[in-house]
């Protein structure tokens, strides 16, 4: 496969090693998004690292927005039926389906 790394990225080098079975499970992920490995990783590396920075910032909001939010947290998942079936899907890294 050809890797679509951006050039500023290419000039880094990092190693990893990983079981077989992650390895397969990283390049099916990659099939699935049809991308080459290296960049399937990367972009996955970049969106976690920019995940667990923004976890780290305040975030204010209008009177309005925070009882939005505090609406939304009241409720129960289970009240919510495309939750509920979201949850009761089984991921595809799980052979057997999840109970409930």
């Amino acid at each position: 496969m050809k890797t679509s790394v951006n050039k500023e990225i290419a000039g880094r080098r990092v190693n990893l090693r990983v079981t077989e079975e992650l390895c397969d499970l990283i390049d099916a992920g990659a099939r699935a998004m049809r991308k080459d490995r290296t960049s399937f990783m990367l972009e996955a590396a970049r969106e976690k690292a920019m995940q667990a920075l923004l976890e780290q910032r305040v975030f204010e909001l209008s009177e309005a927005g925070y009882e939005q939010v505090r609406e939304l947290f009241a409720q129960r998942l289970s009240d919510n039926p495309r939750s509920a079936e979201l949850m009761a899907r089984r991921p595809q890294w799980q052979s057997e389906p999840r109970s409930g």
